[in-house]
């Protein structure tokens, strides 16, 4: 599928390369999702307490700089941190952007299959 894209020329840079596993695990994924391979299926990701807050503490920071960045959008409020996955704390965010921003809703779905795969994606 990527492959096709500028009439097949395709150009792929990885940085770093400081440890040969890496960067062989990575260079192997990499081509097999330009040949038409999907992507391997992510694991739910949890924040650890540590990481929520020091994300909320440089998102509180930078938001002096960054019109974008909301800092009360990734602040904590009285919940338990940690227990969140990752996907689901994206998923917030990206229905509060487009609502706030765009002024889009979600778009229900019928099948509670799809509901669930596609939750937040439609």
């Amino acid at each position: 599928l990527l492959a096709g894209l500028a009439g097949g020329r395709l150009a792929v840079a990885l940085e770093g390369g400081y440890n040969l596993d890496s960067i062989t695990k990575s260079a192997l994924a990499v081509t097999e999702i330009i040949m038409g391979g999907a992507p391997p299926e992510m694991g739910p990701m949890v924040a650890s307490e540590a990481g929520a807050r020091t994300v909320w503490l440089v998102a509180r920071q930078q938001s002096q700089y960054w019109k974008s960045l909301n800092a009360r959008a990734c602040e904590p409020e009285g919940l338990p941190l940690g227990l969140i996955a990752m996907p689901e704390i994206l998923k917030l965010h990206r229905q509060h952007y487009m609502y706030s921003e765009h002024g889009m809703k979600e778009v229900p779905l019928l099948s509670a299959e799809l509901q669930q795969r596609f939750s937040g994606q439609v």
